[in-house]
């Protein structure tokens, strides 16, 4: 059985050399392959022959000629400028090479688990293994370093004091994962702003979205609204270009709803001192629902907001919140430093990822919702997608896993579709094995997911506000 996994692993491998395009399957593979080389020892620690040699080597050709070659499958064929693609095919290979390691952690846990109940470990399979995994790091760490080098020599805006920051550290294994986050956003970002995704060059072709009242966007955990990046994708280019007038709430990315609120209240007033608009039409996203309650009913800024659309917002919490928050103390408190740092590197000033996450619990938002009311003078509604698996999204398969555990509802990565209703409530639905996550509502992917958009539900969304005369 062992063979006939390898013989079809090969075969696959040949496939993969010969294809100039690469789909979803096949990025899989690639990732497979990043974290496959320490793993071949198997054939040979189980039985040593000619034949497992012949398998052995032939895997390891075709391997090393993927990664020799691998700039052939991450190059994006819509971007014409080279250094934007150089930069671009960087950031897939260090993305791939990160994903790469934790599934090699995940073999090393699975060797551990071998060993423990099996009780099969001898001299000859340590050696073996040992001599795979040196093989594997300094392959792989030449990858890395291919990755990191072609992504800082195209680096171009890059802010000298982090292209500073990754000089120092992009070379140091385990710490080297920071500067990686870093090259990996500013790719991200640079790719966006080349690419036109950006609301300054809309022009307004009809008047469908055209509302009384502007609309404000407002994220969720874990992300700012910025020039380059735009957390929500085409969306405000669509809804502008049909017509509506877009603002964003500009608040950090990871602080409390108190902090958050105070925030775009600021910004609301801003919106509003030259009496031009009246109030407001709030959009908002995850936690962003919550931050918006909690505005209207705390901050008592219901006289200036007319309407409150949540987007897939926990306003009952989330089980996968629920599960971070009772991780153990020393994993807790890793999650807690690495989405601060990176929230730091975003731009957030006090970043408090411990109290965000708290605030999206089921216990804390069962006294939230208790103190925190709707207001009469606000037409509240509530929208939500569903993953129709767990591989709808690879980004949220193992939230979604983790959720499953503790509830059968409906899910889309991240909250349940009983929690995101909230005032009138509309479900948007993509048959198919796909279905919507919380990422694919706000547009995460810049795309449409085969003949769906997205954006098409936006349109529909603000032309219905300005149907109700909001």
């Amino acid at each position: 059985m062992l063979y006939i996994l390898y013989i079809l692993f090969i075969i696959k491998l040949f496939f993969l050399c010969v294809r100039k395009n690469v789909n979803f399957f096949n990025k899989l593979i690639i990732i497979f392959i990043l974290s496959y080389y320490p793993n071949s020892y198997f054939i040979l620690a189980n039985n040593f022959n000619i034949f497992t040699i012949i398998i052995f080597l032939l895997s390891s050709y075709l391997w090393l000629k993927i990664i020799w070659n691998i700039n052939r499958y991450l190059r994006v064929d819509n971007i014409k400028n080279k250094s934007l693609n150089i930069l671009i095919s960087g950031r897939n290979l260090m993305i791939y090479h990160l994903l790469s390691i934790l599934l090699q952690f995940f073999y090393i846990f699975l060797l551990a688990i071998y060993v423990v109940f099996f009780k099969k470990i001898n001299a000859y399979l340590i050696i073996t293994f040992t001599i795979n995994l040196i093989l594997y790091l300094i392959i792989t760490y030449a990858v890395f370093l291919s990755a990191a080098l072609r992504m800082l020599f195209n680096a171009k805006n890059l802010e000298r004091k982090y292209f500073v920051f990754c000089i120092l550290f992009i070379f140091i294994p385990i710490i080297n994962i920071f500067p990686s986050i870093l090259l990996i956003k500013y790719a991200t970002d640079t790719y966006e702003y080349e690419m036109n995704i950006r609301s300054d060059q809309v022009k307004v072709e009809s008047d469908n979205c055209k509302t009384k009242y502007p609309i404000l966007l407002l994220h969720g955990l874990c992300w700012r609204d910025r020039k380059k990046s735009n957390y929500w994708g085409r969306i405000p280019n669509i809804l502008i270009q049909n017509g509506a007038t877009i603002f964003y709430g500009e608040h950090d990315a990871t602080n409390t709803i108190e902090n958050s609120a105070y925030e775009i209240r600021r910004k609301i007033n801003n919106i509003l001192k030259n009496k031009k608009y009246k109030k407001i039409n709030i959009i908002a996203h995850s936690k962003g629902g919550l931050d918006a309650r909690y505005l209207i009913t705390k901050l008592h800024m219901e006289n200036k907001v007319a309407s409150l659309t949540t987007i897939s917002t926990p306003h009952r919490g989330s089980e996968f919140s629920d599960f971070i928050c009772n991780l153990p103390k020393i994993l807790f408190d890793i999650f807690c430093f690495i989405v601060n740092f990176y929230s730091k590197l975003i731009g957030s000033k006090l970043p408090d990822i411990k109290s965000s996450i708290y605030q999206t619990t089921t216990n804390y938002l069962k006294k939230f919702n208790k103190e925190v009311l709707n207001s009469k003078k606000v037409y509240y509604q509530s929208y939500y997608s569903a993953m129709n698996n767990p591989f709808s999204d690879i980004i949220l398969t193992i939230p979604y896993f983790i959720m499953r555990l503790k509830t059968k509802e409906k899910i889309d990565g991240l909250s349940t579709i009983s929690s995101a209703k909230w005032g009138t409530f509309h479900q948007i639905k993509k048959e198919g094995f796909r279905g919507l996550s919380h990422a694919d509502i706000i547009d995460l992917r810049r795309a449409k997911i085969r003949t769906f958009d997205i954006t098409d539900n936006y349109i529909q969304i603000v032309s219905d506000l300005k149907k109700k005369g909001y």
